[in-house]
């Protein structure tokens, strides 16, 4: 079976809905640089019929130990929200096919 490397840009660029949040924890200085989780939301489209407006949500969190890294944090979130999803998204040629 092909993987396919999914991104926020790929997504929104394919007609679907991706919201990201990151959260962050404050210590005595204001914004601690450690911590934090990172949290992402996909909606597909209405007109991807084998998903038909569902949304998917996926987490990642940070341990008070590490140092807070939004890009780390939306990929491990991306992933965890589309994991077996793969059957969901058109691929690039099935992409191709249609247009």
């Amino acid at each position: 079976m092909e993987t396919q490397m999914h991104t926020i840009q790929k997504l929104r660029q394919l007609g679907h809905t991706v919201y990201v949040t990151h959260e962050r924890n404050l210590d005595h200085n204001g914004i601690s640089p450690r911590g934090g989780r990172t949290k992402v939301e996909v909606t597909f489209s209405q007109e991807n019929h084998r998903a038909d407006g569902v949304t998917f949500t996926g987490e990642a969190l940070c341990s008070k130990n590490d140092n807070y890294n939004k890009k780390l944090g939306v990929r491990i979130a991306l992933g965890r929200a589309l994991k077996g999803t793969d059957h969901l998204i058109p691929s690039d040629a099935e992409i191709a096919v249609c247009a």
